[in-house]
């Protein structure tokens, strides 16, 4: 379940979990389901290396055909921070939270 908030003129989709995207609402609904899958996949992942892990905000901005994409994690009031920029928003998406991942765990090593 999601909604769709409009916000500061950035489409905002907030799925369960303290999982927000920015910037997402522009694209077609194949590509949103997709989205969501790559992320939910991300979040468990990221949550089972990190369980303390409180929320994630990814933000997608597309510019000359190539989608950056910032993302933002939350553990245990650290945060972790991760941008990906590809021709293919699966890549730049699984790059951000590959970062935001490695960000979090040398968070918890770092306690």
């Amino acid at each position: 379940m999601y909604g769709l908030l409009d916000g500061e003129g950035v489409d905002t989709i907030v799925l369960g979990g303290n999982i927000t995207l920015e910037g997402f609402g522009a694209l077609d609904h194949p590509s949103l389901v997709v989205v969501k899958a790559v992320v939910g996949r991300s979040i468990a992942h990221a949550r089972s290396a990190a369980p303390g892990l409180s929320g994630l905000r990814v933000r997608l901005v597309v510019r000359e055909g190539r989608y950056c994409c910032d993302a933002l994690g939350f553990i245990d009031g650290r945060k972790a921070s991760g941008g990906g920029v590809a021709g293919n928003l699966c890549v730049a998406l699984d790059e951000s939270h590959k970062h935001v991942r490695e960000g979090l765990e040398a968070s918890l090593c770092s306690i």
